[in-house]
């Protein structure tokens, strides 16, 4: 790290040792209909799926937005 100017903060050997990067791929599609959480965006609707939320603990305020992944 040094070489590239950068002073170490702690000598610790192993970190990074087997740093490795993942493929990652994107992808982005259109959908025909309320298929999506686009509508949450609009005022009245956030304020419908903040008290879904709060009384039923699900819709879409419940979901992380990442449903799916692996590796």
């Amino acid at each position: 790290m040094r070489a590239l100017g950068i002073d170490p903060v702690a000598h610790v050997p192993g970190v990074g040792r087997n740093l490795q990067d993942h493929v990652d791929v994107y992808v982005m599609s259109e959908l025909k209909g309320n298929h999506s959480y686009d509508h949450v965006a609009r005022p009245h609707h956030t304020l419908l799926a903040g008290l879904q939320y709060v009384l039923f603990r699900k819709g879409p305020v419940a979901s992380n937005l990442a449903e799916a992944g692996g590796f």
